[in-house]
């Protein structure tokens, strides 16, 4: 079994005044494609190399399966990292960067010939093995960093961040590759990586890393639908969230009223027993849940910017009386609006999302099963 536990595992380096981690609680199931995701500086790449026995552990306990790995030398931990950089022997073909790590092993040549073989079968590189890395794409560098790490047969691989260096066509490509690497190996993975599109492609979960603590994980619906907080919601989600500034008008056991800043009232169907009239409070909404109303009813806005991006399109526009933008995902036939045009939209408050003073969500109604839907709900002045 290739479980990873990680217990109260600190990271605190010397003469720091406040620790990097300050301590994760975290499982790591068998095959599972796990994803750290969080902005530069956020503690995830140190915990992997804390996994990768590339860094000390300050505290806790790290077991790797069932063995306690936090004095194991990194060669005996099972593990096989990727980083970025790819880093290869620009002197070695791609079969001697690949072997390398076999050889050091004392590995047999018949066996460093099988596997180095089977791992270019995998990742569709044998006729590459003759080259050197001068030779190579970006992306093929890429695949054999992959296979160094593969011809050792893990128990887990460490991603730390391979993509980066890769163009935004070839970061696709390389995505859907290790997406299939991870369904024909059925080994556990670990991906580092600040990108939020790369973590709700490529994980079953995915861990959301802020200043060394975990915010959230989940599924990627489930952190996409479900937030816990204002850091989760605004992180993920590409365009991101809109974020408005509400106050709370009225209270009852149907829901929450809130008042924008220029007077408009709206009801949204969540527990707002925690807070009171006249806090301040934040509306999340996605941009598929703000619609271009097409029957005359809705809130006047008017179009500061389209953005097209393939078949979708997406206008930021701003409400009277505020001064955030909101971006709204058009409907196909919208296609003929205009910037400067003014137009009409609704709030779909049944997928709404709302944040008290300290950024946490609050539930939906007790009773209720929250979830997503084509419905619009026209907003009421």
């Amino acid at each position: 079994m290739s479980r990873v536990t990680l217990k109260n595992l600190q990271k605190t380096y010397e003469g720091a005044n406040t620790p990097t981690l300050p301590g994760v609680d975290l499982t790591i199931e068998h095959g599972e494609f796990m994803v750290f995701v969080g902005p530069s500086g956020c503690g995830k790449t140190t915990l992997m190399r804390m996994i990768a026995g590339l860094e000390d552990i300050s505290g806790g306990e790290l077991y790797i399966g069932d063995q306690l790995a936090n004095d194991v030398p990194p060669a005996k931990r099972g593990v096989a990292m990727v980083f970025q950089s790819y880093a290869l022997y620009p002197h070695l073909s791609v079969f001697e960067n690949m072997a390398f790590g076999l050889r050091l092993a004392k590995r047999s040549v018949h066996e460093i010939n099988d596997r180095v073989k089977w791992a270019a079968d995998v990742l569709q590189i044998n006729h590459l093995l003759d080259r050197k890395p001068k030779a190579l794409s970006g992306g093929q560098r890429q695949r054999v960093a992959i296979g160094r790490a593969i011809v050792r047969q893990p128990k887990v691989f460490l991603f730390d961040e391979p993509l980066s260096n890769l163009d935004a066509s070839l970061r696709v490509q390389m995505r859907v590759e290790l997406s299939k690497l991870h369904r024909e190996l059925k080994t556990t993975m670990i991906y580092v990586t600040h990108d939020q599109v790369e973590a709700m492609t490529l994980g079953d979960r995915i861990c959301v890393f802020n200043h060394g603590h975990i915010e959230q994980i989940g599924t990627p619906l489930e952190l996409y639908d479900r937030p816990r907080n204002l850091f989760v919601a605004s992180f993920l989600g590409s365009p991101k969230m809109n974020l408005l500034s509400c106050t709370v008008d009225t209270l009852n056991t149907k829901g929450v009223t809130l008042r924008l800043p220029d007077d408009t009232r709206f009801k949204v169907p969540l527990d707002g027993q925690s807070l009171r009239v006249g806090q301040q409070v934040t509306l999340g909404l996605r941009p598929e849940h703000i619609h271009d109303s097409t029957n005359g009813e809705g809130v006047k806005v008017r179009v500061d910017l389209l953005e097209h991006v393939g078949d979708a399109l997406f206008a930021y526009v701003q409400m009277p009386g505020m001064t955030e933008f909101l971006i709204v995902k058009l409907a196909p036939e919208a296609h003929h609006h205009r910037i400067g045009d003014t137009i009409r939209i609704e709030l779909n408050t049944r997928c709404c999302h709302l944040f008290d003073r300290d950024g946490r969500a609050l539930p939906p109604l007790p009773g209720s099963a929250w979830h997503v839907d084509d419905g619009k709900t026209t907003v009421a002045a």
